[in-house]
């Protein structure tokens, strides 16, 4: 290939459409736990993440709920991915070999998504939600009450049954239910394991009879999501979320969408040292946590 602006135009355009169709082919899982949230600056803050009141009889006066009493701000981040194709197999025309690498550059830009999001779920055991104390924690206060969503139970059906009826049965600082894990079919909670678990959990909510015989009664009481991020340290975690209501467990937080970048010029200082054309992509965005009551996990340790 004869190297000039027009041919490296038609390059860069043909490299850009193959990393962006493999983006947009990609199959994400993060919408299933995470609700999305545009930002417009360097962070947002969630002042609304709090109790969420219950209705009560109109008798007099409304009674004006402060949503505003926590503040809880999730700041972006700056996040590329950056590959290189050297002049010689432009001038070879040995373009041939890069046609995967773009296609998987445009993969890894749309699952990062997806890692950042379960990254937060494995790490509520440690990061802080907007009541001050760990996402996953057993002092949550709920009126003058501790509340826990956390525990460090293995995943056994005995274990399951004791942290779904646990959340069902979760109540707002008026003392009402919250309604929460109650529901079925597509709007069933999401149990969430690593492949470590995958079987297990498939035995507990997945198979219809148990494996000694007789009807299980937790098939379908909530759907199973395996996810690779649950591996390694963190193989035993198990989670439980609420992800039927208008909010969900997470939040991911989206300033700017993946931009497809190249320096590519004869005058570009990696083409004039290093023979080197560079492609890339950027963007910010940030994942953090909603509301604790949503969402029950367990160490398994």
């Amino acid at each position: 290939m004869i190297i000039n602006a027009e041919n490296l135009a038609s390059l860069r355009r043909n490299f850009r459409a193959l990393a962006y169709e493999s983006l947009a082919r990609v199959d994400l899982q993060w919408r299933n736990i995470a609700m999305l949230a545009p930002s417009n600056t360097g962070s947002n803050t969630y002042g609304w993440l709090a109790d969420v009141p219950g209705m009560k009889e109109w008798v007099d006066e409304r009674e004006i709920k402060n949503l505003s009493e926590s503040s809880y701000n999730i700041r972006n981040r700056d996040f590329e991915l950056t590959v290189a194709v050297h002049e010689n197999d432009i001038a070879d025309d040995n373009l041939g070999v890069y046609t995967p690498m773009f296609q998987m550059l445009g993969e890894e830009v749309a699952y990062h998504r997806d890692q950042l999001v379960f990254d937060v779920l494995r790490d509520g055991f440690t990061q802080l939600g907007y009541d001050g104390v760990t996402f996953f924690a057993t002092n949550h206060k709920v009126g003058k009450a501790n509340v826990s969503n956390r525990s460090a139970l293995p995943l056994t059906a005995a274990n399951f049954e004791t942290a779904l009826a646990q959340m069902q049965q979760m109540r707002n600082a008026a003392g009402r239910p919250m309604r929460l894990f109650l529901g079925t079919g597509e709007r069933a909670p999401l149990l969430v394991v690593g492949p470590t678990l995958r079987s297990t959990a498939e035995s507990i909510v997945a198979m219809r009879t148990l494996a000694a015989g007789g009807d299980n009664p937790n098939y379908q009481k909530a759907r199973l999501l395996v996810v690779p991020e649950l591996s390694g340290a963190s193989a035993n975690h198990w989670f439980l979320l609420e992800t039927s209501r208008a909010v969900k467990p997470l939040i991911l937080q989206v300033r700017t969408e993946p931009r497809f970048t190249a320096l590519d010029r004869p005058t570009d200082e990696n083409v004039f040292t290093r023979k080197e054309y560079v492609y890339g992509f950027d963007d910010r965005k940030n994942a953090g946590y909603a509301f604790w009551q949503l969402a029950y996990g367990s160490t398994g340790a």
